[in-house]
């Protein structure tokens, strides 16, 4: 069985405009939020915030400069480290990596430690998940002409430390769609300007795994756009290539694959019903199907879930005299709901394939544990949807265009 589990882009990069200014929905947008002078302010300030550090850190990659990414010693902060240093390698940055040693160094930016890379050449440092409340060099990093842009998720300070940029989305407008990013979210958003820039931004997708990773063990609030990352970076996850990450879902025993490669014993087969007076029982009526036809049809050692548009009393009672119809298990129409959306209403009354697909897994006892991730993805979908549908007063594009896929057509 392979079961699609789709996404919808809430975000769409755009690049710099003719003027300069960084268009689109990065940290730097305000698209979402409340309307009003302040709003406005933070929205330009973010602007001017994100524009910087792109701009600095292409000069960097331009003259060759050392670039040392600073992150912390949590997976979110690991995370963030990884996806950024890949991020710059990829765009042939010279860029070295630090992730201070807890029980010497603690959280932040250690001024020793600091000092030493610098000694090493370092022009610029980029802190990920940590600085935002770090004087971080302080004099000593200025005198030697060493740039800081600062990503952090963390709460501000009273006062915020010098550096060339500050990227945070508490500095965002309350309520804001990007306002519960983690470390590793923020560090998304700055590698996907950058990727965007760079003539490249449909590679800024093979991190999002690393998004997945970080906005779940952070237990990042799972709302707005932090959620929405999360759900595309599980679907990377699943086709993970990263060698590390492989590695530790082996040791745990974890397979990331859809249910066809999760449980390759399981066989599902679609049948699409066109007439159901076919369902009768034989001699019931002159469209009935022969007791031959019928068990070639529905598989006689199986369930069968049936998805009824329709009061499931209609179908019961149409295959009343077949053999084994405890097997049946219809999903009919309940009167739930008010018209919405076409698909809304299949959703209410729980005939959506999400359901349906969940109704297929708890009919496969064997499958138990195996199976939960992708009963939890198909509950998040569901939620997905109902936001959407509330926000928009239409179905997801993914519902609006699906159509039925076909392995193999072959030639009539």
């Amino acid at each position: 069985m392979h079961i699609d589990i789709c996404t919808y882009a809430s975000l769409a990069p755009l690049p710099y405009g003719p003027a300069g200014a960084l268009a689109g929905h990065y940290l730097a947008a305000c698209r979402h939020s409340a309307p009003g002078p302040e709003a406005d302010a933070l929205a330009a300030q973010a602007r001017v915030a994100l524009r910087a550090a792109v701009d600095r850190l292409l000069r960097a990659i331009q003259h060759g400069e050392r670039i040392c990414v600073w992150g912390d010693f949590d997976v979110d902060g690991q995370t963030s480290t990884t996806l950024l240093v890949a991020c710059l390698r990829r765009l042939g940055a010279q860029v070295d990596f630090h992730i201070p040693v807890r029980a010497s160094e603690s959280h932040g930016v250690n001024l020793q430690v600091l000092s030493q890379i610098l000694d090493g050449g370092v022009r610029l440092v980029l802190t990920c998940d940590t600085g935002i409340s770090a004087h971080a060099g302080g004099p000593g990093r200025r005198q030697r002409g060493v740039d800081l842009i600062i990503s952090d998720h963390h709460d501000l300070p009273p006062d915020l430390p010098q550096a060339l940029a500050v990227i945070n989305p508490k500095l965002l407008p309350g309520g804001h769609p990007l306002g519960t990013l983690p470390g590793v979210g923020v560090a998304y958003k700055l590698a996907e300007a950058l990727y965007d820039q760079s003539g490249i931004a449909p590679e800024a997708e093979d991190l999002l795994d690393l998004v997945a990773l970080g906005v779940v063990v952070d237990v990042a609030l799972q709302v707005g756009d932090t959620r929405y990352l999360l759900q595309r970076g599980l679907q990377v996850l699943r086709r993970n290539q990263r060698l590390g990450l492989r590695a530790m879902l082996e040791l745990a025993g974890v397979n990331p694959a859809r249910l066809r490669e999760k449980a390759p014993e399981l066989r599902v087969r679609v049948v699409n019903v066109v007439d159901l007076t076919a369902l009768f029982g034989p001699g019931q009526h002159p469209h009935a199907m022969s007791a031959g036809q019928f068990a070639e049809m529905f598989t006689e050692d199986c369930d069968v879930v049936f998805a009824f548009h329709g009061y499931a009393g209609g179908v019961h009672t149409v295959l009343h005299g077949r053999p084994q119809t405890h097997r049946f298990h219809v999903r009919g129409f309940r009167e739930e709901g008010t018209t919405t959306t076409p698909f809304d209403m299949v959703v209410m009354n729980d005939l959506d394939r999400f359901h349906l697909v969940g109704d297929v897994i708890d009919r496969v006892p064997s499958l138990g544990a195996r199976a939960a991730y992708l009963k939890q993805s198909l509950r998040d979908k569901l939620i997905d949807h109902k936001q959407y549908v509330r926000k928009y007063g239409q179905d997801m594009p993914e519902i609006r265009n699906w159509q039925w896929r076909l392995s193999a057509v072959r030639p009539t």
